[in-house]
């Protein structure tokens, strides 16, 4: 670290051996002397999912609540709300609302 102190880290694969391994190697910390035990997940950023994959999933369930609720008259109502709310099936529009975020 900057300030001359050390960073100690570890990462332990087999739990069987965490304490053995803390016991050995770990830096003797007293309480108030500024240092402390933490964690840090170490995380891939989340993926998001293209225009096209969302809107193809937006469609998708869409046609599967008609189904189940009017399944007579589904191919009608999903035209009906496609007509009714086109930025929400579009791909290019679904991108652009994800790049302004």
């Amino acid at each position: 670290m900057p300030d001359g102190r050390s960073l100690w880290l570890c990462t332990v694969l087999d739990r069987r051996v965490e304490r053995e391994i803390i016991f050995q190697y770990a830096p003797r910390v007293r309480p108030g002397s500024g240092w402390s035990y933490g964690w840090s997940p170490l995380l891939d950023p989340p993926q998001r999912w293209s225009g096209k994959r969302k809107a193809d999933a937006r469609r998708r369930n869409l046609r599967k609540r008609l189904e189940k609720t009017v399944p007579l008259f589904a191919d009608q109502f999903e035209e009906q709300e496609l007509r009714r709310r086109p930025d929400y099936f579009d791909p290019d529009s679904i991108d652009r609302k994800q790049l302004r975020k």
